[in-house]
């Protein structure tokens, strides 16, 4: 890690890798608060591609999430989980039990009894579907705590990145914000984009 000072900016680099995965990314922080990330990595191993982006561990305090993004339609439905523009808290506390009639929207359960592969679901504090739920072609993503400070934004003038959240079983809230992504799951007769994998590249502004 090197980091320069330039006109009042910091900038850091950084390099490294993870295993064979090499990563080269450079951090300019400006002193309003705003960062820019921009990022390209090498020896990826060949595959189907989900996402490519970066990731943020967030601070237990933060509940809150509205957005504003470029969608494939003009309207929406009301309360869609992933309209042009929404905001949402982060949990609901109704937890519905085994076969019993949800009186809430599908967007605010919590718990797939049928599908266990979301290791988040399985925390004491888990996400609904509408905190989790991928928000694609973002222009602002805006993550807060219920009151106060500790708001984090992530802006795109262009709506070029997707932003989703998600758990971890330790209770670990954590930010995906990607410059690329697909859903390799739904690929049997669907279109999928066919993403290739490498090499991976970005730049993520976030502000603070």
């Amino acid at each position: 890690m090197t980091y320069e000072e330039k006109e009042g900016k910091v900038v850091v680099h950084l390099k490294g890798h993870a295993l064979k995965v090499g990563i080269q990314m450079n951090i300019h922080i400006e002193p309003q608060g705003t960062v820019y990330i921009d990022y390209v990595t090498e020896n990826e191993p060949n595959g189907w591609l989900r996402e490519a982006g970066l990731k943020f561990y967030l601070s237990d305090q933060i509940e809150r999430l509205s957005w504003s993004r470029k969608g494939y339609w003009t309207t929406y439905p009301e309360n869609s989980m992933s309209g042009n523009e929404g905001s949402c808290g982060l949990y609901d506390s109704k937890k519905i039990a085994y076969r019993e009639q949800p009186k809430q929207p599908w967007s605010k359960d919590r718990y797939n009894y049928y599908y266990f592969a979301d290791a988040g679901a399985d925390c004491q504090k888990p996400l609904t579907y509408m905190a989790k739920a991928m928000k694609e072609q973002v222009y602002e993503y805006r993550v807060a705590p219920k009151r106060g400070k500790g708001a984090l934004t992530v802006l795109s003038e262009r709506a070029e990145v997707a932003c989703r959240m998600n758990k971890k079983a330790d209770e670990q809230l954590i930010l995906y914000v990607n410059n690329r992504w697909d859903y390799p799951e739904i690929a049997w007769g669907n279109y999928c984009k066919a993403i290739d994998v490498s090499p991976v590249y970005g730049k993520i502004k976030i502000h603070l």
